[in-house]
């Protein structure tokens, strides 16, 4: 195993149905992220074969039906799911969560549910390159803090995602719900970015709330820097930027040198789900916000695909290169926030340009377009 502890991963808090006062924001449904991201009748895929995948672990399980239900309720294209390693643990929540999300934004991509019961991300990363064609995207929303997991097995699962990105494949992961983390049960030792989002292979998603269409920075956002990985070179510029212009936590808490973290934001707050084939609650963290960013990539992928042109694969370096001086070239500069742990004394603050709650901001689907080179003329829908 790679992890002493038994959390080895986030849940995303529940909400009796109809009750979403727990979380701040609107209920979030598929049209709502249609509206908020600009994703019209033409952001979708199916063109060609290139797929998406969501990861699963701990006895992690779907059911179908659920995914079938919420796509009749919102009116998306029916998509039946691959699926890779079991599906009959009986833990529902994650699992229909990232299904059916991953379908709204990554309407009519090809699907697969990656399954295993070890939550071991070297092994995952073999399982999915075994794949006979691996999926285009993967979103992991399962994670906890780096400092529950051996390092030598965090840096050979690095290598792989590496691989699978030089393969054409994104990996993208929860930055997590605790908001910087922390060491310690009842106090504050150091803040505990999770892995396996502090990859600095892996893209990871933060998440924001909207209210009356405006987005906010969610306080339990993960963020902020690794203790494990050194931060790499095209994220120098853009946190260098924060680093020097914001007031930081006591420096004894974290190692301003790491891997920062997240790079992106989506929604994450009172996501509308289906279970027993019905709407039955909200959950929120950036479990919701993962396979949210990761359908919206899938689309990119597939019109690229459909012109000839490779998966964009390893997105980081493009992100940063794409970031200067327009602090909205993502979609929208989310510059309110902070990610204060319980326990802990200070947070990351929010601010304009990349930062520790929200990463670079959120998307519009046009501007990912730009960012990644889908020429408007070239795509068939």
């Amino acid at each position: 195993l790679e992890s002493c502890n038994s959390e080895l991963f986030p849940v995303p808090r529940r909400s009796a149905m109809g009750n979403y006062t727990s979380d701040p924001g609107d209920t979030v449904s598929p049209p709502v992220i249609f509206k908020q991201y600009g994703m019209g009748d033409d952001a979708v895929g199916g063109r060609t074969a290139t797929s998406q995948g969501v990861a699963a672990f701990e006895q992690a399980e779907f059911r179908p039906s659920d995914v079938a239900a919420f796509e009749q309720a919102f009116d998306l294209p029916a998509i039946k799911f691959g699926v890779v390693g079991p599906n009959d643990g009986g833990y529902f929540g994650e699992a229909g969560l990232d299904t059916q999300y991953i379908v709204a934004s990554g309407r009519k991509v090809p699907s697969w549910f990656l399954s295993q019961d070890a939550f071991d991300m070297s092994s995952f990363c073999e399982l999915v390159l075994k794949m006979e064609k691996p999926p285009s995207v993967v979103s992991i929303s399962w994670g906890s803090g780096e400092s529950n997991y051996n390092q030598d097995h965090m840096q050979t699962a690095t290598t792989c995602f590496q691989k699978m990105g030089a393969q054409g494949i994104t990996v993208l992961a929860a930055s997590g719900d605790q908001g910087t983390g922390k060491q310690g049960l009842f106090t504050c030792g150091k803040f505990d970015p999770t892995w396996p989002a502090s990859c600095p292979y892996v893209t990871a998603v933060g998440g924001t709330y909207v209210s009356g269409g405006t987005e906010n920075g969610w306080n339990g956002s993960g963020g902020g820097f690794s203790a494990i990985f050194k931060r790499e070179s095209y994220q120098e510029k853009i946190v260098d930027a924060y680093t020097t212009a914001a007031k930081l936590p006591d420096s004894k808490y974290f190692d301003q040198t790491g891997r920062a973290t997240p790079d992106v934001s989506a929604l994450a707050t009172n996501f509308q789900v289906y279970s027993g084939g019905v709407a039955t609650g909200t959950l929120t963290g950036t479990s919701a916000a993962t396979p949210t960013f990761a359908g919206m990539i899938s689309v990119i992928n597939d019109m690229l695909v459909a012109k000839g042109k490779p998966t964009v694969g390893f997105i980081n370096p493009t992100l940063y290169a794409a970031a200067g001086a327009d602090k909205s070239f993502l979609g929208f500069d989310v510059t309110t926030g902070n990610n204060k742990a319980g326990g802990c004394p200070a947070g990351f603050d929010a601010a304009e340009g990349w930062d520790p709650v929200t990463g670079l901001g959120t998307p519009t689907f046009e501007k990912l377009k730009a960012i990644f080179g889908v020429a408007e003329d070239a795509v068939v829908v």
